[in-house]
């Protein structure tokens, strides 16, 4: 992959869409951007280090305000790459199109348009009230319901959704959700294949134990017939 070249203010905009808190810095050219940038706040020097905290509000989970774009990739990594190289994406998001009903609602969008994706506005009503993120879930009220949200926590397939269509995979690898009710909560469970996993390693364990109590007995037996001779 090519990197690109040094560049604050991109930097800057993935940073607050990730919902990132403090910055490390050390080059003299980023310590200079942060001091003359009115978003951060000092915190304090530690050796060669200087320590940031970008302003809030720092929120996991917002509506969004574009309708997503639909997209079925050959590799969603590398194609997402082109997205994400375009700070300007970030408010035009792209949902990994896996055949479901709810996917299909939203337009399509072909490879070569990820490096400059369209805005695709759509009349937000409503807020998101309250959020809370635990090891393992994440609770939020939001009064748009039927709305596309962002999670901005990583998707992984183990993810669940209670009171919302979702989690789908979206741009570059956060989660959405289309809420069905006010309160909605997403959770780390189990897939199919983590229960058939689950079932065969107590299975296993369940034979294992049983050969060895079989043997225990059986040792135990010649034991005792051994010692009566």
């Amino acid at each position: 992959w090519k990197v690109p070249s040094r560049d604050y203010q991109a930097a800057m905009k993935h940073l607050i869409y990730m919902n990132i808190s403090y910055i490390m810095a050390s080059s003299p050219e980023v310590i200079a951007d942060l001091e003359n940038d009115k978003r951060v706040e000092f915190l304090k020097k530690i050796g060669p280090y200087y320590f940031y905290k970008i302003r809030g509000p720092h929120k996991y989970v917002e509506v969004m305000s574009n309708i997503p774009f639909r997209y079925r990739p050959s590799d969603w990594v590398w194609d997402m790459r082109e997205w994400y190289l375009n700070p300007n994406n970030v408010d035009n998001p792209v949902v990994y199109d896996d055949g479901s009903a709810n996917i299909k609602k939203f337009p399509e969008i072909e490879k070569e348009n990820l490096k400059d994706v369209p805005e695709n506005p759509f009349t937000k009503k409503g807020d998101v009230l309250y959020e809370k993120l635990e090891r393992e879930k994440i609770e939020f009220t939001t009064t748009a319901i039927g709305q596309p949200h962002l999670i901005k926590v990583s998707y992984f397939p183990n993810w669940k959704a209670e009171g919302a269509e979702g989690p789908y995979l979206v741009s570059p690898s956060f989660m959405m959700v289309i809420p069905t009710q006010s309160k909605v909560t997403i959770y780390y469970g189990m897939t199919f294949a983590n229960k058939i996993g689950v079932a065969l390693s107590t299975s296993g364990w369940i034979i294992v134990s049983v050969i060895l109590a079989l043997s225990l007995v059986s040792h135990l037996k010649s034991k005792n017939f051994s010692q009566i001779v």
